[in-house]
């Protein structure tokens, strides 16, 4: 049973999974971009993913709302689609938990000095028993930590703004796309979508959330990105808080620990458990599910996948498939069944918007294999 939700929960919602620890690595990917290019790929990722998430809510709507988003991609590709969607989602998820490894690993290090990959195991061992414990961050609680993170987000921008510098840069395709596809990891809330349609039971008013989520992240992202460019410069680290301590001193050095520590973690727990709960539908085992969420991530850390931005921004190619293609291919779908449409969107923006993604993708894929992008 789906709880109730007023248009304030499902913009908190929305804005609590969208802001973790994504974010973070924002900084290091625009930074090649400068001031205007990096602020160029926060509009457009924010405003794409919200307009595929609004095309979601619609092909909800013509279908059935009170499908989960498995259901729905079932019902109108057929089951290998939603199998697809399935690997995708799994995907993204093992790419975030050995980011957020790696992430930890560092953050540790800088703290207690030692090994960044002596502190990654610690950390990843603690969290996978809270993951197979199943202790979930309660509502409130998230709610709580979502207020807590724009506060300090606010914070820091405030405390650069008089050291900031504009930073200007050429136009890049590779930086373009290795940034969009961070920052698409960093804007989407997909999967929670079908939630938000279910509790609030209006579309008018959950497409209004939908578009007040995303306008209040994409300015968190902005100026969270450019206090700590405008102060840094190109020499970003891959944490970009990090650059806090290094530019602004030691006064900000609470913060710059608090931030990534509170952001990395939740989105840890949050991951993992999303991650043991769709491998125990497929293998029907609790146990053996949290082993296969949680070891394949540590593993590959221990292999030699230790960058930050680098794990995210692979781990974007499983959310471009399911947050950028899926959307309005649904759609497009759900129209043709129906033969109407509920929303203004016209057919040739959900098929652009389509083409758009799948072209992303196939660069992103292809610039990976042949290592012309280093993120």
């Amino acid at each position: 049973m789906r709880r109730d939700l007023s248009f304030l929960g499902a913009l908190a919602l929305l804005v609590g999974t969208q802001i973790g620890a994504g974010i973070l690595g924002l900084p290091k990917v625009l930074a090649p971009l400068g001031f205007f290019w990096g602020t160029v790929v926060l509009f457009l990722s924010g405003m794409l993913l919200a307009l595929t998430a609004i095309m979601l809510v619609e092909a909800l709507y013509l279908t059935n709302p009170r499908y989960h988003y498995f259901e729905l991609t079932e019902h109108h590709l057929g089951p290998r689609m939603a199998f697809l969607l399935t690997l995708a989602i799994l995907y993204a998820g093992y790419g975030a938990l050995i980011a957020y490894t790696a992430g930890l690993g560092s953050i540790l290090a800088d703290v207690f000095g030692g090994s960044p990959q002596l502190w990654a195991g610690i950390a990843w061992a603690v969290l996978s028993v809270i993951i197979l414990l199943g202790l979930r961050i309660s509502g409130a609680a998230e709610e709580s930590l979502t207020i807590l993170m724009i506060l300090l987000i606010s914070t820091i921008f405030l405390w650069a703004l008089p050291e900031m510098r504009v930073y200007t840069a050429r136009f890049d395709l590779v930086s373009f796309t290795v940034a969009f596809g961070v920052a698409v990891f960093a804007f989407s809330g997909h999967l929670v979508i079908p939630e938000i349609v279910q509790g609030v039971k209006n579309m008018g008013r959950t497409i209004m959330a939908i578009l007040a989520a995303f306008s209040l992240v994409f300015l968190m992202y902005t100026f969270f990105s450019l206090a700590i460019i405008g102060v840094a410069g190109e020499n970003v680290p891959e944490i970009g808080t990090e650059a806090l301590v290094e530019n602004l001193g030691t006064d900000l050095a609470f913060i710059a620990i608090l931030l990534p520590f509170l952001t990395i973690t939740t989105s840890f727990i949050g991951m993992g458990i999303a991650q043991k709960d769709i491998l125990r539908e497929l293998v029907r085992n609790r146990f053996l599910a949290w082993l296969l969420a949680v070891f394949p991530p540590i593993l590959v850390y221990y292999l030699g996948a230790q960058s930050f931005v680098g794990a995210i921004w692979l781990a974007s190619f499983g959310i471009l498939v399911a947050s950028g293609i899926l959307p309005p291919l649904l759609l497009i779908r759900a129209r043709r069944e129906r033969r109407r449409a509920l929303t203004p969107l016209p057919d040739w923006l959900v098929s652009t918007v389509l083409a758009f993604f799948a072209l992303i993708l196939l660069y992103s894929v292809v610039s990976a294999l042949f290592g012309w992008a280093a993120a």
